[in-house]
């Protein structure tokens, strides 16, 4: 995934999906969840929806956490009784195609008499799991750092110029005495390298006398599209 460390993609509410093949009926159900504890609990909630079903197939993926910034997620897949391969991974394909972590799909099955086969169940179930994305509002989760910048007023205009050619965007501008305090924002992906190269390049010109500290870590979300 691109950019993945300090970026995703994930679901905001929820979604449904309905599909029918040969008399089965194929409904899926998709949520934001962040620990498998939720979706332990999703899983209990449909199925308390649905409890005559026969199958409660699902798959998810959670960013694993740490030191407070995401990896690669964990992934988990439930044939719940289907055959092996045939539910659970093609619902997981679908949220892997769709690039989509923090994530879960459900598709419950309600059995019309007819046998679907083995290629007949994946591709039911794969519908069910790529119906219920599209029909979901997808965000990338965009995770920044706010940093503040003390420098004398000889050197601002060079900060002007080298904050938004490092990946900093101004916030703020305050005066204090014979300086200047900006805020700052920037991508956490960017920061170590933009950081390093800005402070290079004031401190090129202006030894010692640039003070720079980070003030926050914060995670924004950046709508992509919602469903029609």
């Amino acid at each position: 995934m691109a950019d993945q460390e300090f970026s995703y993609r994930t679901l905001q509410g929820g979604s449904e999906s309905l599909v029918k093949d040969k008399g089965s009926k194929f409904l899926g159900y998709a949520r934001s969840v962040v620990s498998e504890q939720e979706a332990d609990d999703f899983l209990t909630e449909i199925r308390s929806i649905h409890p005559k079903a026969r199958h409660h197939c699902y798959a998810w993926r959670i960013m694993s956490k740490a030191d407070s910034s995401p990896s690669e997620p964990v992934e988990w897949s439930n044939d719940d009784g289907e055959p092996s391969g045939t539910a659970g991974r093609p619902i997981l394909g679908q949220l892997i195609k769709a690039d989509v972590t923090n994530a879960m799909i459900i598709v419950v099955r309600y059995f019309g008499g007819t046998l679907l086969g083995t290629s007949g169940l994946i591709q039911a179930y794969k519908a069910c799991a790529e119906a219920v994305l599209e029909n979901a509002q997808i965000i990338r989760i965009i995770e920044k750092e706010t940093w503040q910048i003390e420098l004398d007023f000889g050197i601002v205009h060079l900060l002007e110029e080298w904050a938004p050619k490092t990946g900093f965007e101004i916030l703020e501008r305050e005066h204090h005495s014979v300086r200047m305090v900006y805020t700052m924002e920037i991508e956490k992906r960017k920061s170590d390298a933009g950081r390093k190269e800005l402070i290079a390049k004031l401190l090129d010109v202006y030894p010692a006398e640039v003070n720079m500290e980070k003030l926050q870590y914060e995670t924004f979300q950046l709508r992509l599209y919602s469903s029609n």
